[in-house]
């Protein structure tokens, strides 16, 4: 990336500028850290009284901006004109395999995690997404394959029906079983319901992993036959229902918690059950019910995602000023807007 650095900046600017690869990895670590931190501004990482030391310290303001404009990975002249075509992250592509090289070196246990969040990105881009429901709603759409640590194992960012082999289970079960040929067998793998279905469920077991997830009810068993919502919302908090496959492969369990949830696990019954902690609006207090064993480790093989979402969720985005785009706004800029405003006056006074 340096080499490709330094030829970008002669072709652009005429000037001959030294870069070396560790100064690539510092700037891709500020970059992270600023990520974390969450400045509205780049700028305030170098300014007075809101510096970093650890970014500060580490790269001139200038010579950051100078990295962060002209970084690259692959030049125009280096990839032919099907290559773009076939490989619509071309640009990146070499970053982008370099990164997942290191999440399929890690150290795995046997225990992990689906999910998919949203790279932030408000630049032109023909694979960028609005997905709703998001902490960052616009973006580049990836699909993670995470331990119960939190770290990440295995990705890939969605480029279009193309992105997964076709299994034959739709773009979400495509995605986990494109994901899980790293994972060994006699492993479990949670999910949301978003992913799970009874032939999801099936596929999984044929390479020894049992999944576990929730599910939507247009994708229940016809043979579970359940209890309606209606019925079971009269019934006490904690009531829960299970039935089995034919073949005792697959356990299906309905569980009253402020709303009837459907679970489908071939890992975990309902029993033994423990007694869970909710949150009671009506009596302003918590209360502990009976709660059967597949919603709570479906609660825990869940949060390994969280420690991902929310890095993604924090990935800095800038201001019109710095960038010349419109950016995507979040909860931590309207924070900022009060704090900015405050500055501004201070130095307007100091100035005067």
């Amino acid at each position: 990336m340096a080499e490709k650095t330094i030829q970008r900046i002669l072709r652009k600017r005429r000037i001959i500028s030294k870069i070396t690869s560790q100064e690539v990895k510092q700037f891709l670590g500020c970059s992270m850290l600023m990520g974390v931190i969450g400045y509205p501004r780049i700028r305030f990482f170098w300014k007075k009284g809101l510096a970093v030391s650890s970014v500060a310290d580490t790269m001139p303001r200038d010579r950051f901006f100078l990295l962060r404009s002209n970084l690259c990975c692959q030049l125009d002249d280096d990839i032919s004109d099907d290559d773009r075509k076939s490989q619509r992250l071309w640009k990146v592509a070499p970053f982008v395999e370099m990164v997942r090289k290191g999440c399929l070196g890690l150290e795995r246990s046997n225990c992990f995690c689906v999910d998919e969040q949203v790279i932030p990105f408000s630049g032109r881009c023909p694979m960028k997404q609005y997905i709703p429901n998001k902490p960052n709603p616009v973006g580049l759409k990836n699909f993670v394959l995470a331990g119960k640590d939190g770290l990440i194992y295995d990705f890939a960012i969605y480029k279009g029906k193309e992105t997964f082999p076709d299994f034959g289970l739709g773009i979400s079960g495509n995605s986990v079983l494109k994901l899980v040929e790293t994972v060994p067998a006699c492993s479990t793998l949670y999910c949301d319901r978003w992913f799970s279905s009874v032939s999801f469920m099936d596929e999984l077991m044929k390479k020894g992993i049992f999944g576990t997830g929730t599910l939507m009810k247009n994708r229940m068993p016809k043979e579970a036959n359940f209890t309606n919502d209606k019925d079971l919302l009269k019934k006490s908090r904690g009531t829960s229902e299970q039935r089995l496959q034919q073949d005792s492969r697959l356990a299906c369990t309905k569980w009253v918690d402020k709303k009837p949830i459907v679970m489908l696990s071939a890992a975990f019954v309902a029993e033994p059950e423990d007694k869970g902690k909710i949150w009671c609006k009506k009596d302003k207090t918590f209360l502990y019910v009976p709660r059967p064993s597949v919603p709570k480790a479906e609660r825990v093989g869940l949060s390994a995602t969280v420690t991902p979402k929310f890095v993604a969720a924090r990935s800095y985005t800038t201001l019109p000023q710095e960038t010349g785009q419109t950016p995507v706004r979040n909860n931590r800029d309207q924070r900022w807007d009060s704090e900015r405003q405050q500055l501004n006056s201070a130095e307007s006074r100091n100035n005067g």
